[in-house]
């Protein structure tokens, strides 16, 4: 599985645009070292005229994310309206991680007919963030499109904090264990193959 991950990178960084203006763009969930990454870039889309309405977390403050009060603030100071913000069902887990992210965007999807959905995430998590949902979305809702498009690119070795805010090391440090997570979460089953991932790439 692993001698994909190259071609995928490589694919999932430089992902082109949908045709048409994507329904959505989801923001995973970051830290506070970590957020502007993907508060600028979902701003910058939606500026753009690239999609219509920016998703995040509705959750309270939680597994080192902010919370969706903090995000939403965030986001209108860069120029977004309030009526362009809508919030993705998660304060009912106990936690925030990646897989439960991707399955309720994949659900809310579903439930308003979005028909193409932009995720974005930090560069280093990136990778594992577009998997995750080609994951939810192969299982929940199989007709959506997703696009990858990464958030800005912030200092590689500074010491940051990942992962619900357990992970403490540089942004290059997480490269690495992020592929770890991808090989172990597939091996346990909660991740779809990199082969399907590249599948999933070639029909959309």
């Amino acid at each position: 599985m692993k001698t994909l991950i190259p071609e995928l990178l490589t694919k999932i960084l430089c992902d082109p645009l949908p045709d048409n203006t994507a329904g959505a763009a989801y923001l995973y969930g970051q830290t506070i070292e970590n957020q502007s990454s993907v508060l600028n870039k979902g701003a910058s889309l939606y500026k753009k005229g690239l999609v219509r309405s920016i998703w995040i977390a509705d959750s309270q403050p939680k597994s080192g994310y902010l919370g969706f009060t903090v995000w939403q603030a965030e986001l209108i100071a860069l120029g977004i309206p309030e009526s362009a913000i809508v919030g993705v069902p998660i304060d009912s887990y106990e936690i925030i991680n990646t897989y439960i992210e991707a399955s309720e965007v994949a659900r809310l999807a579903l439930s308003k007919s979005i028909k193409s959905l932009i995720v974005v995430s930090s560069p280093f998590h990136q990778l594992r963030a577009f998997v995750t949902i080609v994951t939810a979305i192969s299982r929940e809702y199989p007709a959506l499109k997703a696009y990858s498009q990464t958030g800005e690119p912030l200092e590689w070795y500074e010491s940051v904090s990942h992962s619900q805010g357990e992970l403490k090391g540089t942004r290059e440090d997480f490269i690495y264990t992020e592929l770890d997570r991808i090989d172990l979460y597939h091996g346990k089953g909660f991740l779809v193959s990199l082969g399907e991932v590249k599948d999933y790439l070639l029909k959309r």
